[in-house]
């Protein structure tokens, strides 16, 4: 049986407890967040956009069930803010 890596969440911030990425959740449309992914010491990785309420219910699923958007490889878009 394989354990799940914990995640730390506190007032929107997920930590990665494998990598240490910091991955915050920002409103970004009306009903629909954004995930903006930060590694290191606060260094900007990139964003992960949603474009539907099932996308960001999938990975707020995700985000509790110990998965990443680094150490996992997910698709980010990398414009600085």
């Amino acid at each position: 049986m394989r354990k799940t890596p914990e995640t730390i969440r506190l007032y929107g911030m997920t930590m990665c407890v494998r990598c240490g990425a910091k991955i915050y959740e920002r409103v970004f449309n009306h009903d629909l967040n954004r995930f903006d992914v930060y590694k290191g010491q606060d260094e900007y990785v990139g964003s992960t956009y949603l474009y539907s309420i099932d996308e960001m219910e999938e990975i707020d699923k995700a985000l509790k069930n110990g998965e990443c958007p680094l150490c996992d490889n997910w698709k980010m878009d990398c414009e600085v803010e």
